[in-house]
């Protein structure tokens, strides 16, 4: 099934079955429209200055330097969900929002500071990560307070200027400051559900949990993000956190809501019918398919049936022997039909009627005869939703009938009026009326409605994005609707500029443009300018107001009313925000600590002073390799110890620095081949070779112990006996370089047969590196 398929097609491929995998509910949303509105949730937890607390610490990098951060402020988590990730998985990014990262040099137990640097989201400074998507549980507490809880982060970086493997260390540093239950990193607060549950509404209860879904066959699919929400009805939840469908979100919607037919039906319709014919004679099941149905198994209804008219009084029962009218319930069984709730029953039985009349003077006459009457119940019960309370209510149509034939001539034959035929049909026309109305009081009831509010708004409640425009029954409940944030919109959401720089704010309206007191200006065009002469960053908040003329029908809640500029009448405003990071303008270099071996290709750094056109000056001291003109670092070719550059970008006044860290290139160990070769049996021989740097060495060989021999060709020959397994190591070495040098292990078994041992090549092990060598 394609992105671009119709509510009629998806419809088609739910019919019949059940698809939510034993869970109570399944929300399908757009993995896009959830990433933007998690996005401008976003935007608002970080200009109501509501930050993760601040965070000081030193991560080791590399022998005595360290990255040491001061008053590191980061946002709440930027939740993002792809479906292309492999395992699935949330990405996570952290925003830096301010703070201090110096790089420090500890050298005879003194420490010294070689470079500072301010850290923003001016560059571009995240903290990034994924969350494997079944350890990503939300939580409902409650019924009203909704929060993710995540755990087992993997693949941290921490993308604030420094190089690859330090980046990592750092993200490890900061993915265990998520992971401490005490530090308040783990949870992530999406709100409070607004709302009172009805007896009938879908109440989450415990953990749901969250998977991505992607049609592998369309490349145009997006993807979308998977809820698997447990009830109240079934709070253990399901199977697993998969749908067999590829798409269940048709063309034109962003989100599809799955109420499983085990609550529909097994739940809320079930209760209903055991209500009106006892438990004890309601089933409710699901076959192979997981299709569910209610069907009523037993039980029975007598009703009282007596009619008089001027012809004569009618009642069930024989002459002078009244009795109720008995009907059997059984076989009715309620299901999904062409989208639908349907209701059905056909049901036959003998039924005895009398006739008498008394008329004055006479003698009471009495005539009596029994009929095949039939009972037919067709009742459809058609779903439809409101879009703001996500209530999904039933309506009826048909209902039951029953067929009471006319007798013949001979029946009634004593009672002259009913001599008539016309007579005759339209008492029994009245008598079945009676019996229908009787019937009708039965399974004349009314399908709660099923309150969706809750579990289509958990990951954005008190925000009522969610709005369903049509519900049906292929085979679970299913509706489909849309997701808009309320409000409107200011783009960028996040911006960072230096005092030196301007930034230029947009929104989808006419708006009008204010800061705080001290938070710089901004004009109608939306070009903000910051405040001058900052000592460190400032988070600055700008709001647009958006006001429209109310309409008859009054302020639709997403605004306030306020007094226009002409002071007549009133107008709806509606705000929006966007966040500014200010940050003192500085020369900053990137990245800010480097790790190159001589012999090393050379790597670019840049520096940038914002709002200055001005030519970058490049210098290193002490001048241990190279710099040119466009900040490219070329360390050398040779190098006898460790040595620490500083390198420097003066622009104009102003200069910044970076520091760079050089090692001797590390020797190259002498690879022999084949390393752990088939096990040799006694007298039996192998050959080997040497290699350094992928080119063939004419090696001096040796073994350890001297167990057999080896000549200096590399040709290892087992001793004619071998009374147990051992195992003898081949040692070739460079005479050019004696200390370069590599291994091979032989297993020498008694009769040369594999005993299951399995040689593994060790770890390749670096050269020791002492900081305190550094210059």
């Amino acid at each position: 099934m394609t992105t671009d398929a119709s509510v009629e097609e998806v419809l088609r491929h739910l019919r019949g079955k059940g698809v939510t995998q034993g869970w109570d509910v399944v929300c399908a949303l757009s993995a896009h429209k959830v990433n933007e509105l998690f996005q401008r949730q976003f935007v608002q937890d970080l200009v109501s200055g509501d930050h993760l607390p601040p965070i000081s610490g030193t991560v080791p990098i590399i022998d005595d330097y360290a990255v040491e951060f001061a008053d590191v402020v980061l946002g709440h988590p930027l939740i993002a969900f792809d479906p292309a990730l492999d395992p699935q998985a949330a990405r996570l990014t952290i925003p830096v929002v301010s703070g201090i990262a110096r790089t420090v040099l500890t050298a005879g137990g003194a420490a010294k500071v070689v470079s500072t640097q301010w850290i923003t989201g001016a560059q571009g400074y995240t903290i990034t990560g994924t969350v494997p998507l079944g350890k990503v549980k939300g939580e409902v507490e409650h019924q009203t307070h909704v929060s993710l809880r995540i755990d087992d982060g993997k693949d941290f970086f921490a993308d604030l200027g420094v190089p690859g493997a330090t980046g990592t260390l750092l993200g490890a540093y900061f993915l265990r400051l998520l992971a401490d239950p005490g530090a308040g990193y783990r949870r992530y607060a999406l709100g409070t559900l607004d709302y009172t549950p009805n007896a009938t509404d879908l109440t989450p209860a415990g953990d749901f949990e969250l998977a991505t879904q992607r049609d592998q066959a369309d490349p145009a699919d997006a993807g979308r993000l998977l809820l698997f929400v447990p009830t109240a009805y079934n709070p253990k939840g399901g199977t697993q956190t998969s749908l067999p469908l590829a798409n269940v979100v048709p063309a034109g919607m962003d989100t599809t809501l799955l109420v499983s037919g085990r609550v529909l039906f097994g739940g809320i319709l079930r209760d209903l019918v055991a209500g009106v014919v006892g438990a004890g004679n309601t089933d409710a099941h699901g076959d192979a398919s997981d299709a569910w149905s209610v069907t009523v198994t037993g039980g029975s209804i007598t009703m009282p049936v007596r009619y008089t008219s001027k012809y004569g009084t009618v009642q069930a029962g024989w002459c002078g022997k009244p009795q109720d009218v008995y009907v059997t319930l059984k076989d009715i069984a309620f299901r999904s039909s062409a989208g639908a709730l349907t209701g059905t029953w056909s049901h036959d039985w003998q039924q005895a009627w009398s006739v008498e009349v008394d008329l004055p003077a006479l003698p009471t006459i009495c005539d009596e005869g029994q009929v095949t009457m039939t009972v037919e119940l067709d009742t459809t019960y058609r779903p439809g939703v409101d879009p703001v309370t996500a209530e999904i209510t039933f309506t009826s149509s048909g209902g039951v009938g029953v067929s009471f034939p006319a007798p013949d001539d001979s029946f009634f034959k004593k009672i002259d009026p009913f001599q008539d035929e016309q007579a005759r049909q339209l008492t029994c026309d009245l008598i079945a009326k009676e019996i229908v109305y009787q019937l009708s009081g039965l399974f004349g009831f009314t399908v709660p409605h099923v309150g969706a509010f809750a579990v289509t708004n958990l990951l954005f409640p008190g925000r009522q994005t969610a709005r369903l425009l049509s519900a049906h029954v292929p085979g679970d409940l299913v509706a489909f609707g849309t997701l808009n944030a309320p409000g409107f919109a200011v783009s960028p959401p996040l911006s960072a500029v230096t005092t030196a720089e301007t930034v230029r704010l947009a929104a989808d309206r006419p708006v009008t443009w204010s800061v705080p007191r001290g938070g710089g200006r901004i004009g109608a065009d939306g070009v903000y300018t910051p405040p001058a002469g900052l000592s460190r960053p400032k988070v600055v908040v700008v709001t647009a107001t958006a006001r429209d003329p109310i309409t008859a029908e009054g302020d639709d809640g997403d605004g306030e009313a306020v007094r226009d500029a002409a002071g007549k009448g009133f107008a709806t405003a509606q705000r929006a925000y966007a966040a500014v990071v200010v940050t003192p303008a500085q020369v900053t270099v990137a990245p800010i600590i480097s790790v190159f071996e001589a012999r090393d290709q050379a790597r670019a750094f840049t520096a940038r002073l914002p709002g200055s056109a001005e030519k970058v000056t490049w210098s290193i001291s002490p001048a241990v390799g190279t710099v040119d003109d466009t900040g490219r670092y070329t360390p050398p070719a040779k190098l006898d110890r460790p040595v620490a550059v500083t390198l420097t970008a003066r622009i104009g006044k102003e200069s910044g620095s970076a520091r760079i860290v050089v090692f001797p290139a590390a020797p190259v160990a002498v690879q022999v081949t084949p390393y752990a070769p088939a096990p040799l049996g006694p007298g039996a021989a192998r050959s080997f070779t040497a290699a350094l740097g992928g080119d063939p060495v004419r090696a001096e060989w040796s073994i350890l112990p001297e167990v057999g021999r080896i000549d200096q060709d590399g040709r290892y020959t087992a001793p004619e006996t071998v009374p147990a397994p051992c195992a003898v190591l081949v040692v070739a070495r460079d005479p050019r370089t004696p200390a370069l040098g590599g291994t091979a292990v032989v297993l020498l078994t008694p009769d040369g047969d594999d005993t299951g041992a399995v040689i593994r090549p060790a770890p390749a092990q670096l050269p020791n590196r002492r900081s305190d060598d550094l210059s």
